[in-house]
């Protein structure tokens, strides 16, 4: 199984997008993926799953048995939906002195059946929701906007993957980092591509260009694999999933 981070501590860069249209790429061509939303602000729920009982919040205090918290969305997709109240959960793991409370994920979903992919959405921000999927991740895909100060984020972000993989004493890579809101003809744009490229070299995949029928997509309560599979967004995903796909004999572990 591919445990998989979606990460950036700057909002709006297209995690969730990512996540929600890789995760259901990727069932649709017959794997069995998870999507956990470790997002308070729950917009991957919203987008595949707006009827749940119970969320990420039951699963942090064990409130629950874990499989009665997946729901399935799709075809082969599963979701671990998200609720408002997961905003309390760093709080609680703080006042209720939880033992390593990091890497509560490790312990919780250990006993997650087999999938070929689990894929995290997570928030824009450094908490101890973002340690524990860290913590529990093998690998991470990070969204980019093509912005200068993104690149100062993905800076600081692998910073803090350095410290977590001493503290972890194993690697986590940074396997994909996704450019997103691509216009190639934006000089800017070039700019920043090719210090990603400098930086990522092979792990830079191919650009999301800016296109609005991704956005719609959400409010249709859809990925732009479904709304419309022909766009050139949707089109753009399909090649990023094909990159995702070639370098799993690579990435998978158990």
């Amino acid at each position: 199984m591919r445990r998989v981070v979606v990460i950036n501590f700057k909002g709006g860069v297209g995690k969730t997008t990512t996540a929600v249209n890789v995760s259901y790429g990727l069932a649709e061509l017959g794997f069995h993926v998870l999507l956990v939303d470790n997002d308070p602000q729950a917009n991957a729920t919203f987008i595949l799953d707006r009827t749940f009982k119970y969320s990420l919040t039951e699963v942090y205090r064990e409130e629950i048995p874990l499989e009665q918290a997946i729901v399935n969305v799709r075809p082969n997709l599963d979701l671990i939906p998200a609720s408002k109240s997961l905003s309390n959960i760093n709080t609680w793991l703080i006042e209720n002195n939880i033992p390593n409370r990091a890497q509560v994920l490790d312990r919780v979903l250990a006993r997650v059946p087999e999938y070929d992919f689990m894929i995290m959405d997570t928030a824009p921000s450094f908490s101890l929701l973002n340690a524990n999927a860290i913590s529990y991740a093998r690998e991470a895909w990070v969204p980019v906007a093509m912005e200068y100060l993104a690149l100062a984020n993905v800076r600081e972000l692998i910073h803090v993957f350095s410290r977590a993989e001493v503290h972890l004493a194993r690697k986590i890579p940074i396997s994909n980092v996704i450019p997103y809101f691509v216009d190639s003809r934006n000089k800017k744009t070039r700019q920043i591509m090719r210090m990603l490229q400098d930086i990522f070299g092979d792990n830079l995949t191919n650009p999301i260009h800016t296109n609005v029928k991704v956005s719609e997509a959400c409010f249709h309560f859809k990925t732009v694999l479904e709304y419309d599979p022909e766009s050139r967004g949707a089109k753009d995903f399909r090649l990023l999933i094909r990159k995702i796909v070639e370098e799993n004999s690579r990435y998978k572990t158990n």
